[in-house]
């Protein structure tokens, strides 16, 4: 039996940002014990003071794109299908796909959608150019890399498939396929990775969902009950998917669809959609959840929507799609229930890149990974998307894995300049433990930045700074990175855990990420 749960409408988020200025009413005293606070949306701000959230740009790897395909199975279009953080081993994984097959030609046909009083309609017509031959049976190989830092990747030899007469490569045997996920909610360790694999039939319509176990991510076994889901004979809406896996706030398995299958909806546009499952075998019918608004460009759709939870958060990277422009790019949606988004920043999270780079056209990123101080953000990068591109870029057409990070917590911070102190006020709050850490970044030096720092004081429930934790009393936080705060070198908090408390943060030219009790 299908199991149905209800997602509410849809989400049509089009919120403003804090006012700078004016404080909001107090709301009831939130516990947070001893989990990090970030700054992306307004959850823990009461009010900000010459001070805004400003979203940060992700800093590309200098040496991208981190793999190059200049081995002989590789060949230009190596796109990312996976990338995990081992914490047992200590290692990033990879698994990339290479081909060398696409190619284009003039001539052929194309998908046309325009809309009509009975909505959006598609239809083949007349085409400049399409890909050669049928792209649907080109043939690719999957391939496996590690790295020990993030940013310099090798390719193990692997010993598994022979290619032109040498079992020296790093090809995964055929029949291998990239995990979609690991899965902490997995108590049988044969289950720890999971992959979902999606097929489609044209006669009769359907769409089917085929589920795979493995143990390492490299063997895997299929479920006895595939396909675990089949909507022959009706066509199945479900586009291009990022299948999150386990859900641990809202306790189920959950997948961010392309609701709409390339646009055959009411509104002729790619939206997301969410679907739930106890299981991975039944799921509920897609809810959609965001759609482009009057705040978009007029030629935004969403292609996908990666999705991970973080410190009581989620955080997304919707893959904004420019029809008109010819652009895929990342930007930033949280939300604390993964239903209703906050879309506030609509710039890209990542941006294309210049001319001649690898990544001038399509930034197609992966979910982001939170490790060693960074997030780490992979993404499959490309200088072209579609056959016109690819048959006039020519050999110089390229896909590749691509690297952006930003620092621990970076995606919004509390800024504030340099000629007063921006002020930072948050909601009442009770904590446990006996420190508050500080994560920051303090301006670089230069003529005209002037002195980067960060007070905080402890205010009680009346808003009144508590003895011996105010301001004139705090040691001054000048350095970039997580840091314990300190009152005349005072820095035991254990007296104060459970009560009803605020912060008071004064920001001079620097940028505050986020604050934890621990």
């Amino acid at each position: 039996m299908k199991t149905h749960m209800s997602l509410g409408g849809l989400c049509l988020l089009a919120l403003t940002i804090v006012n700078a200025q004016a404080a909001k009413p107090p709301t009831a005293v939130l516990e947070i014990g001893n989990r990090k606070q970030l700054f992306i949306d307004d959850y823990m701000i009461q009010s900000l003071t010459d001070a805004r959230q400003v979203l940060n740009t992700a800093t590309k790897a200098p040496n991208n794109p981190v793999i190059k395909p200049d081995r002989p199975w590789e060949g230009a279009m190596t796109p990312v299908a996976k990338v995990m953080y081992d914490e047992d081993k200590g290692v990033f994984k990879m698994w990339y796909s290479t081909t060398g097959q696409w190619k284009a030609e003039r001539g052929g046909k194309l998908t046309d959608y325009h809309w009509t009083d009975k909505g959006s309609v598609r239809e083949q017509v007349d085409a400049a150019y399409q890909y050669f031959g049928d792209y649907h049976k080109y043939t690719s190989r999957l391939c496996f890399a590690t790295s020990k830092d993030g940013f310099n990747w090798e390719r193990p030899n692997l010993g598994k498939v022979e290619f032109n007469g040498s079992r020296s490569n790093n090809i995964l045997p055929k029949g291998s396929r990239a995990p979609t996920f690991l899965d902490p909610n997995e108590k049988d360790p044969a289950k720890r990775y999971k992959a979902i694999g999606q097929t489609r039939t044209r006669n009769p319509p359907g769409m089917q969902l085929h589920l795979y176990y493995s143990p390492d991510g490299f063997e895997w076994t299929a479920e006895p009950g595939n396909p675990v889901m089949d909507t022959t004979p009706e066509p199945g809406r479900w586009g291009p998917t990022h299948y999150m896996g386990w859900d641990p706030i809202r306790g189920v398995y959950a997948a961010h669809i392309e609701n709409c299958l390339h646009r055959q909806c009411p509104l002729g546009v790619r939206m997301v959609g969410r679907a739930e499952s106890p299981d991975m075998k039944s799921w509920s019918l897609p809810q959609n959840i965001i759609v482009p608004d009057q705040r978009d460009h007029i030629d935004s759709e969403f292609y996908l929507f990666p999705v991970v939870t973080y410190e009581g958060t989620y955080i997304g990277l919707p893959w904004i799609f420019r029809t008109t422009n010819t652009l895929h790019y990342p930007t930033l949606a949280f939300s604390r229930d993964g239903v209703h988004y906050d879309r506030r920043f609509r710039e890209p999270l990542i941006r294309p890149g210049d001319e001649g780079s690898f990544d001038t056209v399509s930034l197609y990123v992966q979910t982001p990974i939170m490790q060693g101080g960074r997030v780490w953000i992979y993404y499959t990068g490309a200088n072209w998307r579609g056959p016109e591109q690819l048959f006039l870029k020519g050999d110089s057409a390229l896909r590749a894995p691509g690297l952006a990070t930003l620092p621990e917590d970076g995606f919004v911070s509390i800024d504030a300049g340099k000629l007063r102190p921006g002020v930072l006020l948050t909601q009442s709050f009770s904590f446990e433990g006996s420190n508050l850490w500080v994560n920051l970044e303090p301006a670089r030096h230069n003529d005209g930045s002037g002195v980067a720092e960060i007070k905080v004081e402890i205010l009680d429930h009346q808003t009144q700074p508590i003895a011996g934790f105010s301001l004139d009393e705090s040691d001054r936080l000048t350095k970039a990175g997580r840091f314990k705060a300190s009152w005349k070198g005072k820095s035991d908090l254990s007296s104060l855990a459970g009560r009803p408390l605020q912060l008071r943060f004064w920001i001079r030219n620097a940028k505050l990420y986020s604050f934890q009790f621990e």
